[in-house]
């Protein structure tokens, strides 16, 4: 009876070790696929056309708003100007045209022209990218 037991502990043990190998090969299996966020100079968006976080102009995918990302310990700032559509620093923004149109997602107010959005962007792992804004440079003066 008891050799019984002993191959019926080996084989739970045998099939416990099998199951998180074959777990941890599906994770780098899916890893390998995820886009690589370490260095980000432009923060794409995806996800089949989303809307500009500043102007709300609809942008197909592939579209990306331009920004640039400062590394850190805990997390990265991000400095967002703006989409094609909004940002006059941009090649394809409509030339001499006075209405500014981009918004602060977090107060609300019409940014100037040289502004930008100021953000922390976190890293988690198994999970997407996540940005956090706290401000622009007229809600929050001398801060990014």
């Amino acid at each position: 009876m008891s050799t019984e037991v002993l191959l019926a502990v080996i084989f739970v043990l045998v099939f416990s070790v099998l199951a998180v190998l074959l777990w941890s090969w599906r994770s780098a299996q899916d890893d390998r696929h995820t886009t690589d966020n370490s260095r980000i100079d432009d923060f794409e968006l995806t996800q089949g056309g989303t809307d500009c976080p500043l102007c709300g102009e609809h942008l197909p995918r592939g579209t990306r708003v331009h920004s640039v990302v400062f590394s850190g310990r805990e997390f990265d700032l991000m400095r967002i100007y703006g989409c094609p559509h909004c940002w006059e620093g941009h090649t394809l923004s409509p030339s001499g045209g006075p209405d500014n149109t981009r918004v602060c997602p977090y107060c609300h107010e019409k940014m100037p022209v040289d502004g930008y959005v100021m953000a922390q962007v976190y890293h988690k792992p198994y999970r997407r990218t996540h940005v956090h804004v706290y401000g622009c440079t007229v809600c929050k003066p001398g801060r990014g």
